[in-house]
């Protein structure tokens, strides 16, 4: 298998889209009480199309298998700032490309002068989330539906 690694651009969006999709579908098969999204492709554009995102996307054997992007935001009670990376912002196929993707976009990130980095990942997916701790990420909330 062949890794490409590439900047997140505008041509990506319905690759995304459907990578988010599946996700969002091994999500619902976990937690029913999840919405049932309609349009993916407008919850990845509008993360996208924040102030200063930036990201990359990942290809195997030309396929898109993955993306990771973000844009700077507060920092919260830290002070600063932060790339902050949404539900719509991260998707993979495979869960050890979250650190692919990362390490790639980290880069351009710590490059810009970013330190802090946070990023939702669905808490059901026990391979993505050890894929981001083996990454150095940690637990700093959880979102509940009830």
């Amino acid at each position: 298998m062949t890794l490409q690694l590439l900047p997140f651009s505008d041509e990506h969006l319905d690759a995304a889209a459907a990578l988010l999709a599946d996700a969002h579908a091994r999500h619902r098969a976990a937690e029913p009480l999840l919405a049932d999204i309609a349009d993916f492709r407008e919850q990845v554009e509008t993360q996208w199309q924040r102030d200063g995102a930036s990201g990359i996307v990942a290809l195997l054997d030309g396929q898109p298998a993955g993306y990771l992007f973000g844009a700077t935001a507060s920092n919260d009670n830290r002070g600063g700032t932060r790339i902050f990376t949404d539900v719509a912002g991260h998707a993979t196929a495979e869960p050890d490309l979250a650190r692919d993707l990362f390490a790639a976009a980290a880069t351009r990130w710590h490059e810009e002068g970013q330190d802090r980095f946070a990023v939702v990942v669905p808490a059901h997916d026990a391979a993505l989330v050890d894929a981001w701790f083996r990454t150095g990420f940690g637990i700093q909330f959880s979102y509940g539906v009830r």
